[in-house]
């Protein structure tokens, strides 16, 4: 059998350690696969203060790289690191983690011979394409010319992708989202859920529920906050824990829709932890919600995926999303949570009084929650969608035919 000794390069701004985002967390995970199933593999990244902090240094398989404006520069930081692995590795794979990180480079892919992977993740679509004529539009369109495939994490980014460049004729795999499914587990008993409330100063029969997000106003951080005074009406001693970093101008409108419908008892604001520490928030908690909507002002924001939503059913927890963007595929609706429509807060109030109050239920749909993580959102799947990729195993379209 031929062993495959391509080096694969994953190119992407953040790595961990560090508070870092989801983009992060796939790279990694991308990385520690590819790693236990034998490949070489090289990412190069962005030097932050975590580095520092954490005393990680550049190896021979995680290079950081200094540099100021990642967004219009990175190219240049990358290049000088990325050409002596290419010369020295011919026919590598190279990964970006969104198209800005194959800017400039793509032009490169022929003449160093190497296929260059692409993935679509959210906001770094979503920003670009609307409103029409921007340069960062002009940008896009020359990496998708020479991108050898683009990877969306999800039908909805494919789908926008391909809409908004349609003129355009190049090839596309949805390959879908990640999550460390041995990292991410279900608390193992009820006692111990009640324990890690516990030291979060929360009383072991509180009925929580969490929610995992950035301060943004495409989250719909506000719009959940109101729909807790009919939730509370039938679970009075209910408590939401948010767990996301205090940013303005969103916070003020958080902390106005606190004070408006008098919650500052049941609405609990802990700050983002160290990956390792997240599960055992999940675990904590009774179900899970992240009721994101699309935004037009400044910018088009959308979720692309939601990656937490995944997290959290990893942890046994039952899901509520919203139906915008890529969040519908995180979820069976009816059966690992619901999907309840953007704006409709009565139903998601609703949704939201038959987790925390029929125990049943939720465990029942946790259990649901998990087997679909388990056969369809493991760090393991992704690797063998890449790898099957990179094999020509897996069948391609071409978005201008579809």
């Amino acid at each position: 059998m031929h062993r495959d000794t391509r080096l694969y390069i994953i190119v992407v701004t953040e790595f961990p350690p560090g508070q870092t985002g989801g983009i992060a967390h796939w790279a990694y995970n991308l990385y520690k696969t590819l790693r236990e199933s034998g490949k070489r593999v090289v990412v190069l990244t962005k030097k932050t203060a975590h580095h520092k902090k954490h005393n990680r240094i550049s190896d021979e398989t995680v290079v950081t790289i200094k540099g100021h404006d990642w967004n219009k520069f990175g190219w240049f930081y990358v290049f000088p690191k990325l050409l002596p692995l290419l010369l020295a590795n011919r026919n590598s794979i190279v990964i970006t983690a969104t198209w800005r990180n194959a800017v400039v480079l793509h032009r490169f892919r022929k003449v160093l011979n190497f296929t260059l992977f692409c993935s679509a993740r959210g906001t770094d679509i979503t920003k670009t394409v609307h409103p029409p004529g921007r340069k960062e539009q002009k940008l896009m369109r020359r990496v998708l010319k020479d991108v050898d495939i683009l990877i969306p994490i999800s039908r909805f980014l494919d789908t926008l992708v391909r809409n908004s460049f349609s003129e355009l004729a190049f090839r596309s795999v949805i390959i879908g989202n990640d999550v460390n499914h041995n990292l991410f587990k279900p608390a193992e008993s009820r006692e111990q859920k009640y324990e890690l409330r516990a030291k979060l100063g929360i009383d072991p029969d509180t009925p929580l529920l969490i929610t995992v997000a950035r301060m943004e106003p495409f989250k719909g951080l506000p719009d959940l906050i109101d729909t807790l005074p009919a939730v509370i009406a039938a679970v009075p001693g209910m408590t939401l824990l948010m767990i996301s970093a205090i940013k303005p101008p969103e916070f003020q409108k958080i902390h106005e829709s606190i004070v408006r419908n008098q919650l500052s008892k049941h609405v609990l604001i802990l700050p983002p932890v160290e990956h390792e520490e997240l599960p055992s928030l999940y675990q904590a908690a009774d179900a899970f919600v992240l009721w994101s909507k699309a935004v037009y002002e400044p910018v088009y924001q959308e979720e692309g995926f939601g990656r937490t939503a995944i997290e959290a059913a990893a942890c046994g927890l039952p899901v509520v999303v919203s139906d915008t963007g890529g969040q519908p595929e995180t979820v069976i609706d009816g059966k690992t949570g619901y999907i309840v429509p953007s704006g409709n807060k009565a139903l998601l109030a609703e949704r939201l009084i038959s987790l925390l109050t029929d125990h049943d239920l939720a465990t029942r749909m946790g259990i649901e929650g998990r087997q679909f993580i388990e056969n369809t959102y493991t760090s393991e799947i992704m690797k063998n969608k890449i790898l099957d990729l990179a094999s020509k195993k897996l069948q391609v379209h071409d978005i201008k035919n579809n």
